[in-house]
């Protein structure tokens, strides 16, 4: 996996490889003077390029350049998390989550999608 870029398109946000991009939401994990020294998050399913594995990750961004990749042992981000140094060939899938909103004020389940660099 190439180093990932934070990019900026019109209004929406993105992740890029450098081949691929696909539409995320960062969210702030700690806010600076500046942009370029806030934190941002984007949560996701982290593959291994040797053996396929998958597990729950968050990726940080600062200046629009990834810092670093945390992988979760338990569902969610609820387990114990160890950094990933990613290596040539793994991937990460975007994973954002829609709720439909009702009449009422009541939700439906969320809907997950997906988006694999």
């Amino acid at each position: 996996m190439a180093a990932a870029k934070h990019l900026k398109v019109r209004n929406y946000q993105a992740i890029s490889d450098g081949k691929t991009s696909a539409v995320a939401l960062f969210k702030p994990e700690s806010y600076g003077k500046s942009r370029e020294e806030a934190t941002y998050t984007v949560d996701g399913i982290y593959t291994y390029a040797d053996g396929g594995e998958t597990r729950n990750a968050r990726m940080y961004f600062r200046n629009g350049q990834m810092q670093q990749v945390f992988g979760f042992t338990g569902d969610g981000s609820a387990g114990a998390p160890r950094e990933i140094l990613p290596q040539p060939g793994d991937a990460f899938t975007v994973l954002e989550t829609c709720w439909t909103w009702m009449r009422r004020g009541t939700s439906r389940k969320p809907l997950h999608r997906r988006a694999k660099l």
